[in-house]
């Protein structure tokens, strides 16, 4: 008698078990030479797990058991590798967390910590390296969000400010963002914290990764200190570079030859990419203008590229060590 599959469960097991094999192939895991706990070499292979060679560490004082994907991204994470995979594609796509949970029929709270493993392994991993010619500098400014807090709130005279802001279409200055993006590189976005200035974070953040006669350039809209900031700067760059992009310094601006060929407005496209969010905490920023960025840089998203980086590259962030990251000092 035929055994008769009409869910095509076999099927589904099969890719399943394959796509496993693929995602813990050699080539796509973390090399460990030694132990991760205690950094002994002296380590044997302890069998297979699911497709995933362990190892066991013959450190007398240690003795402790890992695999390939020890500390990875994934660690703990239950699910099916499909799952993954599907989830890193609808994070590329902005899916809000409930359509998220609902396509993938995980709850909320896994998605939740889900999307922060892969932020924080997304900003270890991905950053803007180096800024070579022409740096187009700029400030966006966005309000304080205190989305989920437990013991922060907004006070009277914060609501009265922002519900006046809104009525007559004032601009929020509560937190500054700096915007560093040149060409064909993966932008800069970062907040501004509370114990520095506009002008330190472009000191400490794009000067730091600029090469030594890069052009910062800004417009009128940009912050004033900032503009005179960067003023003193490119007044110190060589007569070459000054030459090459036909730099004038006239007062306090600076005129140059650059054409601007229809040059993308980022915080046009960022703002409406926010606003998919329906609100985001300040203390969760950064990583949302770090996501950005990298697909801002990206011609099309390939999740499964950016899922085996992950694997390989990315580090084990506990949620205990999200709660601690994110401290409300804001």
């Amino acid at each position: 008698m035929i055994e008769r599959d009409w869910e095509f469960e076999k099927i589904k097991k099969y890719k399943e078990s394959s796509l496993r094999e693929n995602i813990y192939n050699k080539a796509n895991v973390k090399k460990y030479k030694e132990c991760p706990y205690c950094g002994s070499k002296k380590i044997i292979k302890y069998g297979k797990y699911n497709g995933i060679q362990r190892y066991q560490c013959k450190n007398e004082d240690c003795n402790k058991t890992f695999s390939n994907t020890t500390n990875s991204v994934w660690k703990y994470l239950k699910h099916k590798p499909e799952k993954w995979f599907e989830f890193i594609e609808l994070m590329g796509e902005h899916t809000t967390l409930n359509e998220c949970a609902a396509k993938l029929e995980i709850s909320i709270v896994t998605a939740f910590y889900w999307r922060h493993k892969i932020f924080h392994a997304i900003e270890n991993n991905y950053k803007p390296e180096k800024f070579d010619e022409v740096v187009d500098v700029d400030t966006y400014y966005t309000e304080k969000c205190y989305k989920g807090s437990r013991n922060k709130n907004y006070t009277y005279a914060d609501k009265v400010k922002n519900k006046f802001d809104k009525m007559y279409g004032l601009v929020p200055r509560s937190v500054s963002v700096l915007i560093a993006e040149e060409a064909g590189k993966m932008p800069l976005i970062r907040r501004t914290e509370n114990n520095e200035t506009i002008v330190n974070n472009f000191n400490n953040n794009v000067l730091k990764i600029a090469a030594k006669d890069c052009y910062m350039r800004t417009d009128y809209f940009t912050n004033k200190k900032l503009k005179n900031n960067l003023l003193q700067y490119n007044k110190k760059l060589s007569n070459e570079t000054k030459k090459k992009y036909g730099l004038k310094i006239i007062g306090n601006r600076i005129e140059d030859k650059i054409k601007d060929d229809k040059k993308k407005n980022i915080i046009a496209y960022l703002t409406a990419w926010l606003s998919r969010c329906k609100g985001i905490a300040t203390k969760y920023i950064n990583h949302y203008y770090n996501f950005y960025s990298l697909i801002d840089s990206e011609k099309v998203f390939d999740y499964m590229s950016i899922f085996f980086e992950l694997l390989k590259k990315g580090s084990y962030t506990s949620v205990n060590e999200l709660r601690k990251t994110h401290i409300e000092n804001y």
